[in-house]
């Protein structure tokens, strides 16, 4: 009786001792899926592309494997690789794994690298399967067309022909910044294709067998659960991605050999596709940067300050507005008018030394819309946009100034030979009319003399103005120096330039010097001499020859009859 009760009492404490150590295991297997999980899903945090990527695939590969047969063990590996098939992405630049676009040939050839560098990680560590092999192997193709290796039918692991399966069906579903998802049909239908090309046939017809089960599941339950810290850890790694691709795209768009405009209409196209939803606007001040047209002096007041770029939902409400001293008001004024919702608006300036240039806006129609994130984010890319923007504005002005002249703002006889150069090409071949005028003011020496050089700056200025008015927007105003100017007209017959010339010398004799008094001021005129090409010529050179030699002619007939036109509304400012 007495070893019978010893008996039992051993087998009572070996039952607790199985149960205990059950129990152990239990906790083990669950703290080492549960780590294996966490890792899983950072490491798949940096794909922005697809999120609930993981969850998906071990579903996918667990349940095939159990459709061929595979035994538990087989089954448990493949789900633990299928967690860590991207573990090798940690040896890839995180700006080709954060790229939501089509990868360049060098950039695949960097991403191709992870299937090795996942296999050598895994290889120390003791898992209950060939896991280190299914990873390394997992891009393989049927016919011998993969990577790393090249293997061709069943040399590759049976496990990696499972997941390359799966793995690339779930891709095709999923959409890409560089794509739209796949719909089920169409990436059911590439598998049967490819059976026998890129996968193992056995396994495309075990996959299509269950594979609607499957896509109910995954629909129904796309992720795995997790802690809510663990929730936060991956959305400030997937923002940390984003942040990290903003940064490189920004980088690109700011190489050389882009004009500002289209470096700006990038730029902002870049920023947009970042934070979707909003409008990004560039307000630059022309008095600092030169960039009236033309060399133009800048506008007065608030003008100085315009919107130079928009891109967004609501760029057309916001161009071309001159917010005063590059403040938000005016766009916020403008899209009120536009949109009847609540306006979001972040702002970071542009500066160099210390002085700004311009800003850069983010607006949006959601009041909540951006976050501090967001606001850093915008900083972090005008930091690095703003000395690149700056030497544009300096090549800008730069280009300006040699092209222009600096009293008027009209262009100079630089830009009038190029200008002209290109527009009488081929002009040979056409029934097409050029007509240069070539004016030279009459009476001008007295107003320097009597009122100084100041005065007569005025004048050259006022003339400048009065010569542009009434032309079209294809002709083209230049100072050739001195009192001198020239008109060129394209498309224009003989008769209508000698009207434009009448009408210009109407103008020139109705015009007064303001704070000059009445009294005996000097009254102006203008000679002009008329070249048409290409009868006179197919050149600068040669029209401005004759043109030149025209206006001496008509000189020397006004000062034998000067006319005396009355006054016209035609006054300096």
């Amino acid at each position: 009786l007495f070893a019978a009760s010893a008996l039992a009492l051993h087998a009572r404490r070996q039952r607790r001792q199985i149960a205990t150590l059950q129990a152990a295991r239990q906790t083990q297997d669950a703290l080492y899926l549960s780590t294996l999980t966490a890792l899983a899903s950072a490491i798949d945090a940096k794909d922005q592309d697809a999120p609930a990527h993981l969850p998906r695939l071990r579903r996918s590969v667990e349940a095939v494997a159990q459709r061929l047969g595979l035994l538990p063990a087989e089954r448990n590996a493949l789900g633990i690789a299928a967690l860590l098939h991207d573990v090798g992405k940690l040896g890839v630049p995180d700006y080709v794994l954060s790229k939501p676009a089509a990868l360049t040939a060098p950039e695949f050839e960097k991403i191709k690298r992870h299937t090795l560098v996942g296999a050598a990680i895994l290889e120390p560590i003791a898992f209950p399967g060939p896991v280190a092999a299914i990873v390394r192997h997992h891009h393989e193709q049927w016919n011998g067309g993969g990577y790393p290796d090249g293997l061709t039918g069943a040399a590759i692991p049976q496990g990696a022909r499972i997941l390359a399966l799966c793995d690339t069906y779930d891709a095709l579903i999923s959409p890409r910044a560089y794509r739209p998802a796949w719909s089920l049909a169409q990436a059911r239908e590439f598998l049967q294709i490819q059976s026998g090309v890129q996968f193992d046939p056995e396994v495309v017809t075990a996959f299509l067998e269950i594979v609607a089960g499957l896509d109910a599941e995954n629909a129904a339950s796309p992720t795995l659960p997790a802690a809510p810290a663990s929730d936060q850890a991956i959305v400030h790694i997937r923002r940390s991605a984003s942040e990290l691709w903003a940064l490189y795209e920004v980088a690109q768009v700011m190489k050389p050999m882009l004009e500002q405009d289209e470096r700006l209409r990038q730029l902002g196209g870049k920023i947009v596709s970042f934070l979707p939803g909003c409008s990004c606007v560039f307000v630059l001040n022309r008095a600092f940067s030169g960039l009236a047209e033309g060399g133009a002096t800048p506008a007065p007041g608030g003008e100085d300050w315009r919107v130079e770029a928009a891109v967004g939902p609501h760029a057309e409400a916001v161009n071309g507005l001159t917010p005063a001293n590059g403040e938000a008001g005016a766009m916020r004024e403008a899209w009120n008018r536009n949109s009847a919702n609540a306006l979001a608006l972040l702002t970071a300036p542009l500066t160099h030394q210390g002085e700004t240039f311009g800003a850069m806006h983010l607006l949006h129609e959601r009041a909540e819309a951006f976050s501090e994130e967001d606001a850093f984010l915008l900083n972090m890319i005008a930091e690095q946009a703003q000395s690149v923007l700056y030497q544009d504005i300096l090549l800008r002005r730069t280009r300006s100034d040699a092209l222009t002249d600096s009293l008027t703002g009209l262009y100079n006889v630089r830009y009038l030979r190029q200008a002209v150069a290109r527009l009488l090409e081929g002009l040979a071949d056409t029934d097409e009319n050029c007509v240069l005028l070539y004016l030279d003011m009459d009476n001008f020496k007295p107003i320097n003399d009597r009122y100084g050089h100041q005065a007569g700056d005025k004048v050259l200025r006022d003339m400048a103005e009065l010569f542009q008015r009434g032309l079209r927007p294809g002709d083209l105003v230049v100072r050739c120096g001195g009192d001198e100017f020239m008109v060129i007209l394209p498309q224009t017959t003989e008769t209508a330039a000698q009207r434009v010339a009448s009408r210009i010398q109407r103008a020139v004799a109705g015009y007064r010097l303001t704070d000059a008094g009445e009294g005996d001021q000097p009254r102006l005129g203008v000679s002009i001499g008329i070249a048409c090409c290409p009868r006179d010529g197919l050149d600068i050179n040669a029209l401005g020859a004759i043109a030149d030699q025209r206006m001496y002619q008509e000189k020397e007939k006004r000062k034998a009859a000067r006319p005396r036109s009355a006054p016209v509304s035609m006054q300096g400012n």
